[in-house]
Order: C-alpha cells, then structure tokens, then sequence
C-alpha cells in the first residue's frame, strides 16, 4: 500500500499531534506514560506484545455497520482473543463523561463471562448502580445471576439483578434496549464462548458487542 507524499506528510502530522496531545494529558493528570510507535502491518501483534504485562487494554470499538469496511481500523476482536487481558472498548461516538457509574454485566455463568465479571472489580468498587442481565438461566444454578449478586455482596459491592420482561429481541438487542433505557455507561460481558467461525455464523453477541456506538464495554477472553 503507498501513499501519496502530501498523504504521508498528514499521516506523519497526525501521528505527531497525538504524540504531544498524549504528552500534555500525562502531565496535566500527573501520570505515567510512554508513546511506542507501532506497526502499520503488524497492529494487533505489536499492542499484543506490551498487553500482556499490563491490567488493562483500553482500544476503540470496530466500525458497526461493516467490521471490515475501514482497513485501517485495528482488528478489535483479534486483540480481544490474543492479548489475555480484558479490554476496554470505546466507541467512536457517545462517549459517556464518567464511565464506570452505572454499570450491567451480561451473565451467562460461562468462563469467559466469570473472566469478564472479576476483571471488572476494581470498576465495580466504583460504580454507584450495578444490575446482572441473564437470559435463559436456571435460577437454581450455582452460576445463577442470585449467586453473582450474593458473590459480589461477600466482596462489599452491591448489585441486582435486571428483572426488566424480555422482548423477544436477539440476546444483543435485549442487552441494548436494556443499555439505552437504563443510561448503562459500561457494559461488562465475556467474549467468544465459542469459536469466532461459529460466532460469525450465529451473528454472535460478541461481535455485536465489540461493533456499537453505545456504551463502552469490557470484555474478556
């Protein structure tokens, strides 16, 4: 792929504002932080290699119409299954002022839903509401949405569970009528239970989830 030199200038212009935008914001909120260059060819790869020794990947959600329509865009859900670390991902657009509020956590009692729900303690010690939404569950199971909410209890965090009726919607669209009723500013869900083949050919909720412009999200693998 080549560029146009007066392209390359913009690109090169652009990658030098964030750099001192990234620099002024440290200093402004008195943190630590580091610009690392990466790979125009191996993007996913190179956020890999520093993801693993980190507590949190923060990256921005793909494109909901068409997940393949911007080849520039990073491949979110492959940094979702390679860098095992939960991600935050934020949407273009919709951005909440606080994020971390009002928060719901899609349960299923899955691994990766229970990955999901501990990797978002610290934002769950935080938030001021917290509601578990499960669709189909067995009440009487020990991975039931009540045994989430007495797990979070024994940790000191207050939660309940969603009792809003179902709509007959696709599991996503439940979880999204939920979100925009409620103001949810974080969303907390596993990702790929499945295989991602069987999870493009079932339209999957983790895909669904990783290409919206509603809520930030964080999923884990």
């Amino acid at each position: 792929w080549l560029l146009d030199p007066r392209q390359a200038r913009t690109v090169e212009n652009d990658i030098d504002k964030a750099e001192v935008d990234f620099a002024r914001l440290l200093t402004v909120n008195s943190l630590d932080g580091t610009w690392i260059p990466g790979s125009e060819s191996r993007r996913v790869e190179d956020i890999v290699q520093y993801a693993r020794c980190v507590d949190l990947v923060v990256a921005g959600l793909g494109a909901p119409d068409d997940p393949a329509s911007d080849p520039q865009r990073l491949d979110i859900e492959q940094l979702v299954v390679e860098c095992g670390r939960p991600v935050l991902g934020i949407p273009d657009a919709g951005i909440p002022e606080q994020i971390g509020q009002n928060v719901m956590v899609a349960w299923d009692g899955g691994r990766e839903s229970t990955r999901a729900l501990h990797d978002a303690i610290p934002f769950l010690h935080d938030a001021t509401t917290i509601k578990i939404v499960s669709f189909g569950s067995n009440p009487n199971s020990a991975m039931s949405p009540g045994a989430v909410v007495d797990h979070l209890k024994r940790l000191g965090i207050s939660a309940t569970i969603e009792t809003t009726p179902q709509l007959g919607l696709t599991i996503a669209d439940e979880i999204f009528s939920r979100i925009d009723w409620e103001g949810v500013d974080l969303l907390v869900a596993g990702a790929f239970g499945h295989s991602r083949i069987q999870e493009h050919i079932f339209g999957g909720v983790s895909r669904a989830l990783l290409h919206q412009m509603m809520v930030p999200v964080l999923v884990s693998h």
